[in-house]
């Protein structure tokens, strides 16, 4: 990939995954140019922060809208991707409110989710609300669509409260993918 500012060197100080940001199939062929911010990263600076570029990166999770109202409530939709070589395979939706740096190391791949009590829960509650569709099988295609919802008059103390999500591809041994986080904010 290119860089755009500089690479962050020292991930978790540098809070490297911060932000992260997606041009969908901005190359013509399922791609994605992704950005990744380094917020604690000063090169420049104090407070100057970093990001870089990885282009032709292959999204496996997409997530719209990127925030939602607790007052008015709403949805927010996750399509997953894993590639026609994990049809057919179980998968799984989980969930951070404390982060996605330094994430979790499973079976030699890094789940960029931390250990919180967002993520306890939607791995011992999936398909629970206000998670549906959390845990299930992809389709031919290797694809699915899991959601969100959040009812009208949700607690006012969550607001400001930034969720990120990604998934992992089951096998009976292992996990085989774990997907890019994508990010919620919970807005008044």
């Amino acid at each position: 990939g290119a860089q755009l500012f500089a690479v962050a060197g020292d991930t978790q100080a540098d809070l490297f995954g911060c932000a992260v940001a997606g041009v969908g199939d901005a190359n013509g062929d399922g791609s994605a140019d992704v950005i990744v911010g380094a917020y604690g990263d000063d090169p420049n600076g104090d407070m100057s922060g970093s990001a870089r570029v990885f282009s032709g990166t292959k999204l496996a999770l997409v997530a719209q809208p990127q925030a939602l109202s607790l007052s008015a409530g709403g949805t927010q939709v996750f399509a997953l991707d894993a590639g026609a070589v994990h049809a057919g395979k179980p998968y799984l939706l989980l969930g951070s409110a404390s982060g996605t740096a330094p994430g979790i190391p499973v079976d030699g791949l890094v789940l960029p989710l931390n250990l919180d009590a967002w993520l306890l829960f939607t791995l011992a509650h999936p398909n629970v609300a206000p998670l549906a569709h959390s845990l299930g099988v992809l389709d031919t295609s290797g694809k699915s669509v899991a959601t969100l919802s959040l009812p009208p008059g949700s607690p006012a103390s969550l607001a400001g409260t930034a969720l990120h999500h990604a998934f992992v591809v089951l096998s009976p041994q292992s996990v085989q993918l774990a997907s890019n986080p994508v990010p919620l904010t919970l807005d008044p």
